[in-house]
């Protein structure tokens, strides 16, 4: 996996407003095990990522790859998530500027992590 990944189990859990105890707790692991997966130890294997999906409204394909949105098509959370993205541009938030800057800094971060291949590589591996 890559440091992509990284950021984006810190982004998923800041989402779900989940501190990685009662992450791991809704997951059935325990917190070392995320903090393993936060510094790049150890990452989940596909029976993980089953509970993922099946404990979260979150997108699997985003979070292995970066693909899609955050959450899963047709769940609450991903209306709620439009929702408050209309309700900041009409509250003056520039999302384009923001969304301008989060794309150079994935780009920066792109530089640095292998291609997608090695993520499924190692999944199959675990």
């Amino acid at each position: 996996m890559d440091n992509l990944f990284i950021t984006r189990l810190l982004e998923m859990t800041a989402a779900l407003g989940l501190k990685r105890s009662k992450f791991a707790d809704k997951i059935g692991s325990k917190a070392s095990v995320i903090y393993g997966w936060e510094d790049g130890k150890s990452y989940p294997g596909f029976e993980t990522l089953q509970k993922i999906y099946i404990a979260t409204p979150i997108n699997l394909n985003w979070l292995i790859g970066g693909e899609g949105e955050i959450f899963r098509e047709g769940t609450p959370e991903r209306k709620n998530n439009l929702g408050a993205i209309q309700k900041g541009n009409e509250n003056g938030t520039d999302y384009k500027i923001l969304y301008d800057q989060s794309l150079a800094q994935i780009s920066l971060l792109e530089r640095t992590v292998s291609d997608k291949e090695e993520i499924i590589k190692l999944l199959k591996s675990k």
